[in-house]
């Protein structure tokens, strides 16, 4: 069963839920993975949920992170071509972010998607400084 089921774009109500992927960039072994759990309120230009990033290597790389956002509707050069933006900001734990001493940034995200969510690119950077780790351009897709 698809969960990932969005009302028409001219009806940005109710919430749904958005899994997806990156796709690691074809020929780098130990490539890092994004696997984004977002609950989306288009009505509300908001989401939130869970990133998380793995990297297989011989000291495997896992980043959790709790992550709220905002969702933006961009439509390009012509009212035809419209995309999905959202700018992602996440903590190690689901508390509000009172001081970056306690609960401190440790992923943050660009997702651009097509208009029906299904695929797009993401731009993410995860862990903490200085060993964190900056992605650009990767594919993501529902996964």
């Amino acid at each position: 069963m698809d969960t990932n089921v969005a009302a028409p774009p001219s009806q940005d109500i109710g919430l749904f839920l958005l899994n997806l992927r990156s796709e690691p960039k074809p020929g780098i072994m130990g490539a890092p993975v994004l696997q984004l759990s977002l609950v989306v309120a288009p009505g509300e230009e908001q989401a939130r949920g869970l990133a998380v990033v793995t990297q297989p290597l011989q000291h495997p790389v896992v980043c959790h992170s709790y992550v709220t956002g905002t969702l933006t509707t961009m439509t390009v050069m012509h009212p035809t071509r419209t995309s999905r933006r959202f700018d992602l900001v996440g903590h190690a734990y689901d508390l509000p972010p009172t001081s970056q001493i306690a609960n401190p940034v440790n992923f943050r995200a660009t997702v651009v998607l097509d208009a029906d969510y299904a695929k797009g690119v993401v731009e993410y950077q995860y862990g903490l400084p200085p060993d964190g780790q900056m992605i650009e351009q990767a594919i993501i897709r529902i996964g």
